[in-house]
């Protein structure tokens, strides 16, 4: 189960890596850090339960982060 969950949030993060400019100049955490952060003012939008929980929930990365964003929109 925990070698399972390290994959899924392995997998996310590659994901979120796939959408920024230069990926390589940021650690896992704190790549998970600024996508739960506003990008304009830093402010947190989504928590870091919030996050793990969706990561958890959803099959693919980018299923996670629609459904992260979707939740923050309604």
């Amino acid at each position: 189960m925990l070698k399972a969950t390290e994959e899924k949030v392995n997998k996310y993060i590659e994901y979120l890596r796939s959408l920024l400019d230069e990926p390589e100049l940021l650690t896992d955490e704190e790549i998970l850090t600024k996508f739960r952060s506003c990008f304009c003012c830093d402010e947190e939008i989504i928590s870091k339960s919030e996050q793990m929980h969706s990561i958890l929930e959803f099959d693919t990365p980018k299923r996670i982060h629609k459904k992260l964003y979707e939740q923050m929109n309604s």
